[in-house]
């Protein structure tokens, strides 16, 4: 594959040029990741050596220097020169200098420096304060993508995109950023979910018994709409136990202070108390086998909550039991139905149909639907 010149295409002003590939990797082989990576890895093993003092980080051709200032301007110069041999120029514009100490002098720094927080892997690290507004213009950056989709001429089709684009938007951030400082960019993005859903079904408000059902898994008879200000610390204490493993065994001093952590439990604001998940008497080696399911065990446990919340709240027992007949194997299946052709093709009209008299009949209306279908 590399052993002749590679051919490139790239639009120039609206009219395709040729270009000739014949230094790094080819763009989309699946192979050029994990061969940068071999690429540049002696010299971040050479820089190791040369700087001990300095923990040396990288993935891809993100590369993280921890360590005092100074060391690490001295190992970032360092490593310019290394990089250059191979044909590698950073981008110093690109590259920042995160100091939390206001105390420590910083000497000539050839990038930027910032004391409030920096995006790691685009995840933010610093003071509350930083990281809430980095959630914050995440969230709002939805705004653009939610538009579209009430503009998008096929409720079928946005419904789709609602629940496979949207509604995932803020997983990563769901899994590494601790839920009270992620609780108001959750509660814009679900205010997003939920005003989307309630356009695309042409009704101006639907009540919170509604969109509460409309959250639950389909399986459970909802529509897949995931709250992601209920689920976040699910799946952010789910991370956190999978990280455990991989951090001890890197930072073995982290064990007392981890054990500390465990023996003092804390509430989760959705109600889930993290001493009936870990008993205080516990000490770490106890709880460290490997649960690659925990967050899907906490999110089955928080759904089955919410969905006893909205059979309670179903006005007669016979749309209580018109629900509960939507959490029938393949009853939701036409949600999940995407439009590849005209047989699995719902129009618009019928799909708005899900909010006539949903005050009411929502659980009725759609199992309706699922005998229509």
């Amino acid at each position: 594959m590399y052993y002749d010149v590679g051919a490139l295409v790239a639009m120039q002003e609206g009219c395709p040029v040729l270009l000739q590939s014949e230094v790094g990797v080819h763009q989309c082989d699946p192979l050029g990741p994990a061969l940068f990576a071999l690429t540049i890895h002696p010299s971040l093993v050479n820089l190791q050596n040369i700087y001990p003092e300095i923990q040396a980080l990288a993935y891809l051709d993100d590369v993280f220097l921890v360590g005092a200032p100074t060391d690490v301007i001295n190992a970032f110069n360092c490593l310019s020169v290394c990089l250059q041999e191979l044909g590698l120029n950073i981008r110093h514009d690109k590259c920042d200098l995160y100091c939390p100490d206001l105390n420590i002098s910083i000497p000539d720094c050839p990038v930027p420096v910032k004391f409030d927080g920096i995006a790691i892997l685009g995840l933010p690290i610093g003071t509350a304060n930083f990281v809430s507004s980095y959630c914050s213009s995440f969230a709002d950056s939805g705004n653009c993508l939610c538009d579209q989709l009430v503009a998008l001429n096929d409720v079928q089709s946005a419904s789709l995109l609602l629940r496979y684009c949207h509604v995932p938007r803020l997983n990563h951030l769901a899994t590494t950023v601790c839920p009270s400082l992620l609780s108001e960019t959750t509660e814009i993005h679900d205010l997003q979910t939920r005003s989307v859903f309630f356009n695309l079904l042409s009704y101006d408000h639907l009540s919170d018994s509604v969109w509460w059902q409309a959250s639950l898994p389909i399986r459970l008879g909802g529509f897949g709409l995931s709250s992601v200000k209920s689920v976040s610390p699910c799946a952010f204490l789910a991370s956190w136990v999978q990280a455990l493993v991989c951090l001890l065994i890197r930072f073995p001093n982290l064990k007392s202070f981890i054990d500390s952590f465990l023996a003092s439990p804390s509430e989760f604001p959705t109600g889930i108390v993290l001493s009936s998940l870990i008993p205080a008497a516990s000490k770490l080696s106890d709880y460290l086998p490997e649960n690659n399911k925990l967050q899907k065990k906490l999110s089955s446990e928080l759904a089955e909550s919410l969905l006893s919340n909205v059979l309670k709240a179903s006005v007669s027992m016979r749309d209580a039991a018109r629900f509960c007949s939507l959490t029938s194997k393949g009853a939701g299946a036409w949600i999940s139905a995407v439009p590849s052709s005209a047989c699995f093709t719902i129009d618009s009209c019928v799909y708005r149909s899900l909010g006539v008299e949903a005050e009411v009949r929502f659980a009725g209306l759609l199992i309706r639907m699922v005998k229509i279908m």
